[in-house]
């Protein structure tokens, strides 16, 4: 049990400064992003709770 909050906590943590450094490059609502070599998405995630529904979030990886 101590490692799942553990791991959330974490992950929590990930999301969060995903989402600060994103606004933080002047990513916004609205706008479609690319996130090339994506990976695991941890950008791909809060970059789409920033755009909305409305706009568009590619992720791209091998």
């Amino acid at each position: 049990m101590g490692q799942s909050v553990m791991k959330s906590a974490i992950e929590n943590w990930i999301e969060e400064a995903g989402e600060k450094f994103l606004k933080d490059i002047g990513i916004k609502r609205g706008q479609k992003v690319l996130d090339f070599g994506c990976g695991s998405g941890n950008y791909t995630i809060p970059a789409a709770r920033i755009v909305g529904e409305q706009a568009l979030v590619y992720a791209l990886d091998e």
